[in-house]
């Protein structure tokens, strides 16, 4: 696992060879600083897939931290989609595993 440390307390952990990495040091849910969003943007473009483990986030706040990121695309064409929340969807086996979209065309 390789770490990189930020100058802002966030640390990348890379999951993988080639895609994947644990973000540490930040809490999505609370007010987040255009700078610690540019580092989480760049991980994520430089990795592909994030995890931020153990978030306790509603679907409002997690949908205003992955705006921020880059614009959202509707949940999964073929994953059932929970009732009244579309930029999300259940990740099977796991119903209690949510996942949300961050990015788009072009990002």
């Amino acid at each position: 696992m390789t770490l990189t440390s930020t100058g802002i307390g966030l640390t990348v952990a890379r999951l993988a060879g080639r895609i994947g990495a644990e973000i540490h040091g930040v809490d999505p849910g609370g007010e987040l600083s255009d700078e610690t969003i540019a580092q989480i943007r760049g991980a994520f473009l430089a990795h592909r897939v994030l995890c931020l483990r153990e978030q306790r986030l509603d679907y409002e706040r997690q949908v205003a931290f992955a705006q921020r990121l880059g614009q959202l695309t509707l949940g999964h064409p073929t994953l059932p989609l929970p009732d009244g929340q579309p930029l999300l969807f259940a990740d099977p086996p796991a119903a209690e595993s949510i996942s949300l979209y961050a990015g788009g065309a072009g990002s």
